[in-house]
């Protein structure tokens, strides 16, 4: 999963996707399964597709992972999150929300780490949507500082750059 991850941040949406299928796999028989299940999905999710075959992939996921929703790991919020951005970038802002809350409610359950600032940078997916630049640029400057706390540095980077591009995007108006 890790290596199908580092392919997508590299541009290689051809072989993170080969590299996704090959974890899928793996996840299916592992003991840990449910778990990894909305981890893998949710990356696959992150693969740049049109907005109708981004969301399809979604309706294929969540029916892959409908057996394991109602375990304790459904409250890992890493799929959620994902869905909730491609849903905003889909133009599905409701349902996005929908995903967003989910992963809020899941957030809450992970003390540290990066769940906090992936749910603001979400949340910033959703503001954007709704045309609201000013207030998905604070919600990036925000997730990108608790990405740096919890040290997670290509998600930092990721959210400054958007900040960055949304900047520039403003001065040319």
């Amino acid at each position: 999963m890790r290596l199908g991850e580092a392919l997508l941040y590299l541009g290689d949406g051809s072989g993170a996707r080969a590299q996704l299928e090959a974890a899928l796999e793996l996840a299916h028989v592992s003991l840990l399964a449910e778990h990894l299940l909305f981890l893998v999905y949710g990356v696959l999710l992150e693969i740049p597709d049109e907005g109708a075959g981004a969301l399809a992939r979604d309706c294929a996921c969540r029916d892959a992972i409908r057996p394991a929703l109602g375990l304790p790991h459904s409250a890992q919020p890493a799929y959620p999150l994902t869905a909730a951005t491609v849903c905003a970038r889909a133009g599905q802002l409701e349902r996005g929300r929908e995903f967003l809350e989910r992963a809020e409610h899941g957030a809450g359950s992970w003390a540290g780490g990066p769940w906090q600032a992936a749910v603001t940078e979400s949340r910033a997916e959703l503001l954007l949507a709704e045309g609201d630049q000013a207030a998905a640029a604070d919600a990036l400057r925000r997730a990108a500082e608790g990405y740096a706390v919890a040290g997670r540095l290509l998600n930092e980077r990721r959210a400054r750059d958007t900040v960055e591009r949304l900047g520039q995007a403003e001065d040319q108006r």
